[in-house]
């Protein structure tokens, strides 16, 4: 069985490793190919692991589980094999759904299926936001939120004119009417949440009804937050600076950490992971990865190197 902080991540080759910090030890787990790639990789107890497959194949591409101590590969019951794309999928909390969002056939909107992970049966499916067959970003990224205790489910999409994000029960009702905005957080483990509004300010609300308040004004250049374990502070990367921004949600105080260092991913309360870049024109973002991962401690600004690339891991806790 793994200890508790064992970090599992998904390198630039779509491989997925296991890492324990407490040893500096780490394992293969799922080898990616030219062809067939593992991503998002998601701890579901200290035994399962649930991530995606991209292959060119759609029929083969999906959401999978791998058995941590055999290797043994298991599509999860409800991934369906119909989609033309899959953008992105989620299992919630306590294992027993599955969201996956994407397309089937030449739709105009995207295709939300949430299904029974036990059965596979479609718990309910709906139609929302806006396809654009296009080149270029659309602002914030597409994606599925589940709240800690798998009950509501956040959905951020491109519509006509900016992200719409939903927040949905498991019946597929609106819990509240849908907004435009898009990086929606959970916010510790209580139905607080987050996101960033149009105006680029990023705000909060403290319960499934609660009006949303702003909490801080960055302008456009802070993206990816990623709420500490506690609630208490918010991890940013500053796409301007290329470094982390830390924001205490009690203190309203703003501390940065780190140089060309991007996408904080929290390893417990006090250390964040974080990945390297350095400056290039490839794909028209400023920069490229380097492979190196670093580990930092916020208390003393102390940093130690670590083979994780953060922007697709999750930690067992």
């Amino acid at each position: 069985m793994l200890a508790p902080g064992t970090i599992v991540y998904q390198d630039e080759t779509s491989s997925v490793y296991l890492y324990d910090p407490s040893t500096g030890k780490r394992r293969l787990l799922l080898s990616g190919t030219g062809s067939c790639s593992f991503g998002a990789p998601r701890f579901l107890n200290a035994h399962t692991i649930a991530f995606n497959l991209s292959s060119p194949y759609m029929q083969e591409a999906g959401s999978f589980t791998v058995d941590i101590q055999t290797g043994k590969m298991q599509r999860i019951a409800g991934s369906r094999r119909d989609w033309a794309w899959l953008a992105t999928t989620g299992v919630s909390p306590d294992g027993s759904k599955l969201a996956e969002l994407g397309e089937v056939g030449q739709a105009n909107s995207f295709l939300l299926r949430v299904t029974s992970t036990r059965t596979g049966a479609v718990l309910f499916s709906r139609s929302m936001g806006y396809i654009c067959y296009c080149d270029g970003g659309y602002g914030p990224p597409i994606e599925i939120r589940w709240s800690p205790d798998s009950a509501y489910l956040f959905v951020s999409v491109p519509g006509s004119n900016y992200n719409e994000l939903s927040l949905l029960d498991t019946k597929g009702r609106d819990v509240r009417k849908m907004t435009e905005g898009g990086y929606p957080r959970w916010i510790g483990a209580s139905h607080a949440f987050m996101y960033q509004d149009v105006k680029a300010n990023w705000v909060r609300a403290d319960s499934l009804t609660a009006a949303p308040r702003a909490f801080l004004s960055s302008g456009a250049s802070f993206a990816d937050p990623a709420p500490s374990p506690d609630g208490d502070r918010i991890a940013f990367w500053d796409t301007g600076k290329w470094n982390i921004v830390i924001y205490d949600l009690s203190t309203k105080n703003l501390e940065r950490y780190g140089h060309r260092q991007v996408y904080p991913f929290w390893i417990d309360n006090g250390t964040i992971a974080v990945s390297s870049v350095r400056s290039c024109t490839c794909e028209g973002l400023g920069f490229e990865f380097t492979s190196i991962g670093w580990s930092i401690t916020l208390r003393t600004g102390g940093m130690h190197r670590i083979p994780v690339l953060s922007i697709n891991a999750d930690v067992l806790r």
